[in-house]
């Protein structure tokens, strides 16, 4: 751990370690290297994916400003994770003083918000086949980039009905046999 006046920067080396530091709403967490996934556990052991965070982002602020307990666990994706944390009052001073700071701050919730939305739109609304179309939307090589377990975790379901859900896409002429867009009219 690296100490700056009011910032402390902590490290987390090993992979998928769970950041720890989110013990405390006394200070903002801002995520300087790495990516980290946000989730809750159901009643039965199953994870829900709420968000996947990469650098730089602001975390818990939500909490930290309510002075709330955390509601959900992040846990590190990467090799190297670190994530500095600063005193609150410090940062409130900060914000109070810097108008674009606090910009900064609203538009990072707004998209937080816009994030979980879409989550909730997901989870809710559509299909299993559906919501794996609005991912593609999102990102059309995901299913080429990430390893189906990681993809079926993203989207909250099991890996075999993803892979019902690409089989569907592929008969359809949506998808060609490596899993790419071939035809983008799969609303």
């Amino acid at each position: 751990m690296v100490k700056w006046n009011y910032i402390w920067v902590r490290n987390c080396l090993d992979f998928r370690s769970i950041i720890s530091i989110f013990y405390s709403f006394k200070s903002f967490y801002i995520l300087l290297r790495g990516n980290l996934k946000l989730y809750k556990t159901t009643a039965i052991g199953n994870e829900i994916i709420i968000h996947n965070f990469t650098q730089p982002t602001i975390l818990a602020e939500m909490a930290t400003f309510q002075n709330s307990a955390f509601p959900a666990t992040a846990i590190s994706m990467s090799t190297i994770t670190k994530v500095a944390v600063l005193e609150k009052e410090i940062f409130i001073s900060l914000l109070q003083k810097n108008g674009n700071l606090s910009f900064h701050i609203i538009g990072s919730l707004i998209k937080k918000m816009k994030s979980l939305e879409q989550t909730i739109h997901r989870n809710l609304v559509y299909d299993s086949t559906q919501r794996v179309c609005a991912l593609l939307k999102d990102n059309t090589e995901i299913l080429a980039e990430k390893k189906h377990l990681e993809v079926a975790n993203l989207l909250n379901m099991a890996p075999e009905t993803l892979s019902r859900s690409i089989k569907k896409l592929r008969d359809k002429g949506y998808l060609d046999k490596n899993n790419m867009i071939i035809n983008y009219s799969f609303d």
